[in-house]
């Protein structure tokens, strides 16, 4: 039933829409059970991913999905959609990287919220959605450059550089590596529901990080 709901165009073209623009694709990515040894995919959860790759094989844009019930190590039901792009093996002839519009940013959050709380349940028969400590809904929101700044082992890459964050304004932070939001109290949602709860959520992520129009961006 999962694989079925993930086959669906929703789903099917989230890590697809992240592409365009950046790396050639002849067929849509479909989500596939992961089968490494660190993942589950059995009655205590569920792990799958989609991967673009470059001509010679190497992953360039990989989702990733997993479900997973309380154990002794995690004392509430979790569900984690992530998206991981490597900019230069996309581009690998662009200085300059085309960073993600951020209607882009809030498709995929919103696509991500719908497959969180609707779909990854399926996975065990399990309508339990992702809760704190108290038993209340809790989403976190996180964008990441992970070459912040230079190590010597390649270019350096701000999160700037990787998303557009002009429709927010200018912000006085220089070194500006993540940002991340917690959204406490809202579970599934209408599909126009959750994209304006992202919205509000990206915008006030934004004035946190000090951007000086964040409040007048324009959707």
């Amino acid at each position: 039933m999962l694989t079925a709901e993930l086959a669906k165009p929703q789903s099917a073209h989230m890590v697809l829409a992240l592409a365009t623009g950046r790396i050639g694709v002849n067929d849509v990515p479909r989500w596939r059970p992961r089968d490494d040894q660190f993942v589950r995919n059995d009655s205590w959860g569920a792990s799958y991913d989609s991967t673009i790759v470059t001509t010679d094989g190497a992953p360039a844009i990989r989702g990733s999905l997993q479900y997973l019930m309380p154990h002794h190590m995690l004392s509430t039901v979790t569900a984690v959609v992530d998206a991981e792009i490597d900019f230069e093996r996309c581009q690998p002839d662009i200085s300059v990287p085309n960073p993600l519009s951020l209607t882009q940013i809030v498709n995929f959050f919103a696509t991500a919220w719908a497959i969180a709380f609707d779909i990854l349940p399926l996975a065990l028969g399990n309508p339990s959605a992702p809760a704190d400590s108290a038993g209340r809904p809790r989403v976190s929101l996180h964008i990441i450059s992970e070459h912040p700044s230079s190590n010597g082992e390649g270019r350096t890459l701000r999160l700037a550089d990787l998303v557009d964050l002009s429709p927010f304004g200018m912000t006085h932070k220089q070194q500006l590596g993540r940002l991340d939001i917690g959204v406490l109290g809202r579970a599934a949602l209408p599909d126009s529901e959750a994209l304006l709860v992202v919205r509000q959520a990206l915008a006030r992520v934004a004035e946190d990080a000090g951007f000086d129009a964040a409040d007048l961006v324009q959707w």
